[in-house]
């Protein structure tokens, strides 16, 4: 947002990354400017590895669902997956 509007702003792609552990690393290791959901990258700007720029340019909230298949009982993996997925978010650490 800016000034109170959306505003998008699309600058030519040098690079495509689709997994997140190897973007913070290549932002970790000088390879550029991302956009990255404060969640993953929060301790890394905490501890002064990496720094906001931008910030004004903020993009609207994404909201996060965890959804399964219709059925009676979660197995215990999907159980632990929902649970786990939940106190993070009690915890703040999707915002």
């Amino acid at each position: 947002m800016q000034g109170g509007r959306e505003t998008k702003v699309s600058p030519p792609a040098t690079h495509e990354v689709g997994d997140g552990d190897a973007i913070v690393s290549m932002t970790l290791a000088g390879a550029g400017l991302w956009q990255m959901p404060s969640s993953i990258v929060r301790h890394h700007v905490e501890a002064g590895d990496l720094v906001v720029v931008l910030d004004e340019f903020e993009g609207p909230p994404v909201p996060v669902y965890a959804v399964w298949p219709g059925t009676r009982h979660l197995s215990p993996k999907l159980r632990f997956i929902v649970d786990a997925l939940h106190e993070e978010a009690r915890a703040g650490k999707f915002d």
